[in-house]
């Protein structure tokens, strides 16, 4: 981290090609490139990932790493440090009541594939009184649907989802859900609204979803 100001790091996969993904998304043979404890392989040219520095972390680790003779592309990533919208990483209290809220700053994204992870998810869990919102602009006219793929997903689970909650559009979900599971929402305007909500009690992972536009 080259200063306190800063709270994500952006990734870019300018190329990538390393190892193979099973069909199911759940492994990587014969290489991956290890982020923050989630592996990537196969080809990835053109995505984009946000992963988050957290209030106490001070680098993030990157770890490349190969099985075989067989030979793939490589990669090519760019990696940029962000300081925008970091006020809440800040502030964060060190016990929380009702009184004190610990809100994530509105984000806004318009590229064609991207990674969304709940806060803080490398702890283990997620933190009680979240709001945060994420909002996906369609990068071009022609986009006319949101490709969500859950890589990871474990709120608390509650009827109607009233207590915690990642809402897509209009959609709520809690709970688990299965590794890789993929689910496609309709842009109804230009933009899709992601939120994801907790509550005081109860807690679980979190999630690491991986969003990408589809052409119409």
């Amino acid at each position: 981290r080259s200063s306190r100001h800063v709270c994500r790091l952006e990734i870019h996969f300018e190329d990538f090609e390393v190892g193979v993904e099973d069909m199911d998304h759940k492994y990587c043979s014969n290489g991956f490139v290890e982020i923050e404890g989630i592996k990537y392989c196969g080809r990835r040219k053109g995505e984009r990932i946000v992963v988050d520095f957290g209030t106490e972390k001070q680098e993030i680790n990157i770890r490349f790493h190969t099985e075989s003779a067989v030979r793939y592309g490589g990669f090519k990533i760019q990696a940029r440090q962000l300081d925008n919208n970091c006020d809440h990483h800040n502030s964060i209290p060190h016990e929380f009541s009702p009184g004190s809220t610990e809100s994530c700053s509105k984000m806004h994204f318009s590229e064609k594939s991207l990674q969304i992870l709940s806060p803080h998810y490398d702890s283990g869990s997620y933190q009680p009184f979240l709001d945060c919102e994420y909002t996906v602009r369609k990068s071009t006219s022609n986009i006319c649907a949101l490709e969500v793929k859950f890589d990871a997903f474990a709120l608390e689970e509650s009827k109607a989802c009233y207590k915690d909650y990642l809402q897509i559009g209009e959609m709520r979900l809690c709970g688990k859900l299965p590794f890789a599971a993929t689910r496609t929402y309709e842009f109804k305007s230009d933009e899709i609204a992601i939120k994801f909500h907790t509550d005081a009690n109860g807690s679980d992972a979190g999630f690491v979803i991986m969003v990408k536009q589809i052409q119409c």
